[in-house]
């Protein structure tokens, strides 16, 4: 009997070991925009002055095409232009202002978890399938996923600031036109969504020219269409600034003033930030990052030409970040500076340190003489950002999202909601101190001993993200939100009412302007009597006349409105149509004339 044979079957697991690789990323994006949508159904509606923002630019942009904010110009580069004309759109489509706001939360949640993505494609040129998987999963679950419940430019920031990396990296491996070009467009897109990303596309290019190992000269000519595209573009930015700084008290150039720069406030605020950076990321990264940069300079072995390109990248696009962020915050003016600027200046780089961990870690945590003096830099770093800031610099450096775990001893002793509790200098700063000493000693100890399992790395680098995450969402979920139902403006009044004070709104009443502003459509401007808000819409604020007769005129002509929303103390005469909550509506008799 002949004999046939028998082809060889691979075994079941080697066969779907690619599949379920492949699968597992659309699962990862798929459940962690799903998680974020759900969490951001528990949080409170705007509670930033910025989201307030946004969503009257989107709205006026939408319905007329202009870059307005209850009737007062801005220019459209100032605010994230891209972001407004992505979410533009939804405001004119959808029924209502608390529905367009929740959509908007919906797509900022996918557009955090589809950086998972760029993530993944960049975590393999330096590390396995299995850990790019790891690190495009922690990509959606680091504590700056709570902005995707603000309607802010960072969500989507997040995806074109790794989609712009991962475009410079294949610029590196091969500089052809096309992929220069791809670079170019990635780094106006960035700068289009948030300004400051500007900054990655000189960082970005330095790298493409000294990163790989070839004469500095051949690659520069190689190169040429992209540095002579990113210096227009660099230049002609610079322009913009220069000619729109002196509108700094306005909207003109988001508060930014170049006679106002101060170089202390400078070197405080990168100082700041790079070690609220640190702790942001655990230590373990950051560290692992340094003795990656230096290990490239010593030509040590385990480090992969991946790995070497990935490093590079990570570290210049910090760098960059940190000076644009820090020379923003170096042109504020004292009452303008946040307390506590967010993390939203330098987590978009975390990825990339993940990545640069998930190598070290596969390359069997290899120590050598060095590691010892990097530990004790990445354990140093935070200590010195609390410094500062205790030593009374007006800075605003200390990331408040990354000292947030470390700031709860002092909820139980704070009289006000969670956000404006985070203040570090009140009222033990010891206590802080010696609580980021000890984690920071502990990373510094496990990461210098010649031999240690990485499961003993890790083990703190979770326990600070986790907690820092939870803190962050239980800050963000909790934090004080007025109970004006949403639409109740709207539905006691026609368009074209506005919102008057005889005085300066206390915190409550500032907050619940903000929501007013998220969540009805009618409103059409703001006005202050007397005092303009300190807390809420500085931006959009404009001062008003009060006649001896009670008559209230706007440069030298009579305010008229049918509908104005106002305190509930003030008088307004006309008809009481509603009240609740403080708040009072009245259907006013023209012209608009306060009662008391």
């Amino acid at each position: 009997m002949a004999s046939f044979p028998v082809a060889a079957v691979a075994p079941p697991r080697q066969v779907t070991r690619p599949l379920r690789l492949r699968l597992a990323l659309p699962a990862v994006v798929i459940a962690g925009a799903a998680i974020l949508v759900v969490i951001g159904l528990l949080a409170p509606v705007p509670s930033t002055p910025d989201e307030a923002i946004y969503i009257e630019l989107a709205r006026h942009l939408g319905l007329s095409g202009k870059f307005e904010i209850l009737g007062v110009a801005f220019p459209g580069w100032t605010y994230g232009p891209a972001y407004v004309a992505l979410i533009a759109p939804i405001f004119r489509i959808a029924p209502t202002a608390r529905e367009a706001y929740l959509i908007v939360r919906a797509l900022n949640a996918f557009a955090f978890a589809a950086a998972a993505v760029p993530a993944y494609l960049i975590a393999i040129r330096a590390v396995s399938r299995r850990t790019a998987l790891v690190v495009a999963a922690a990509t959606i679950v680091l504590p700056a996923s709570v902005y995707t419940t603000k309607v802010m430019t960072e969500s989507l920031a997040y995806l074109v600031v790794l989609w712009t990396v991962l475009a410079a990296l294949r610029v590196l491996e091969r500089p052809s036109v096309a992929r220069q070009a791809v670079l170019v467009v990635s780094s106006l897109a960035a700068a289009a969504v948030r300004f400051e990303l500007l900054a990655l596309a000189p960082a970005l290019a330095l790298v493409c020219i000294f990163g790989k190992n070839c004469r500095v000269r051949d690659q520069i000519r190689r190169l040429a269409p992209l540095l002579l595209s990113i210096g227009a573009i660099v230049m002609g930015a610079g322009v913009l600034v220069h000619f729109t700084s002196s509108a700094a008290a306005g909207a003109g150039a988001h508060g930014l003033d170049l006679q106002k720069f101060s170089f202390a406030r400078f070197a405080a605020s990168t100082v700041g930030s790079l070690g609220a950076f640190d702790l942001y990321t655990g230590v373990v990264p950051f560290a692992c990052l340094l003795y990656a940069l230096v290990s490239i300079r010593r030509n040590a072995q385990w480090v992969s030409p991946g790995l070497r390109a990935v490093a590079l990248m990570a570290g210049a696009t910090t760098l960059g970040l940190v000076v644009s962020s820090s020379a923003y915050l170096g042109t504020l003016p004292v009452t303008a500076r946040p307390s506590l600027p967010p993390d939203r200046y330098l987590f978009y780089v975390a990825p990339l340190l993940l990545v640069v961990l998930g190598a070290w870690i596969e390359a069997g945590c290899i120590r050598e003489a060095g590691m010892a003096r990097v530990a004790v830099t990445a354990a140093v770093l935070p200590l010195l950002a609390v410094i500062v800031d205790l030593s009374g610099v007006p800075l605003a450096t200390i990331n408040a999202i990354a000292f947030l775990p470390w700031a709860l001893p002092w909820i139980a002793t704070a009289g006000t909601h969670p956000p404006l509790l985070l203040h570090l200098g009140q009222p033990r700063p010891l206590l802080l101190l010696a609580a980021l000493g000890a984690y920071g000693g502990l990373c510094a100890w496990r990461l210098a001993r010649p031999k240690m399992d990485a499961h003993a790395l890790i083990k703190p680098l979770l326990v600070c993200l986790t907690v820092t995450t939870v803190c962050a969402y239980f800050a963000n979920v909790s934090a004080h939100s007025y109970s004006l139902p949403p639409g109740w403006l709207d539905a006691h009044t026609n368009a074209g009412a506005i919102a008057l004070w005889a005085d300066s709104p206390n915190l409550t009443e500032s907050q619940a302007l903000r929501e007013i502003v998220g969540a009805n459509d009618n409103l059409s401007a703001i006005y202050f009597v007397r005092q303009p808000d300190s807390l809420g819409l500085q931006q959009v604020e404009r001062r008003i006349v009060e006649h001896a007769d009670g008559t209230l005129a706007i440069r030298g002509r009579p305010l008229n409105a049918q509908y104005v929303l106002t305190a509930a103390r003030t008088r307004i005469v006309g008809t009481l149509i509603a009240r609740r909550n403080g708040f009072a509506i009245y259907r006013a008799r023209l012209p608009l004339r306060l009662a008391n």
